[in-house]
């Protein structure tokens, strides 16, 4: 089974009771942005959402968010060159589905 780590948006700066991040979670800086109504976003990376019935760590999921992860870069660039795009998201046949920002 693959090793990967991605940012689970439901986990995303989760801290444990030891004032850990918790696995999935790590921190993802978050800054109000004006384009997106001053919501606290990350405009440099995407994360990644999956349905509670669906296992985070499944072979299929992870090789499929490894594999999406290449649209961050892609994500960044649209947003970058029309000022009105707003929300991005990529939904894998898999389940999971890619957020941006």
């Amino acid at each position: 089974s693959p090793q990967f780590n991605y940012y689970n948006s439901v986990l995303i700066n989760e801290k444990d009771e030891k004032g850990n991040y918790v696995e999935l979670g790590d921190e993802f800086l978050l800054e109000p942005d004006a384009h997106f109504s001053n919501q606290r976003v990350n405009i440099s990376l995407s994360s990644v959402q999956l349905p509670t019935n669906v296992y985070n760590k499944d072979p299929d999921i992870l090789n499929g968010v490894y594999m999406s992860e290449a649209l961050n870069p892609v994500f960044v660039e649209n947003f970058q060159r029309d000022p009105t795009l707003t929300w991005q998201y990529f939904g894998s046949s898999t389940g999971f589905f890619r957020i941006y920002p």
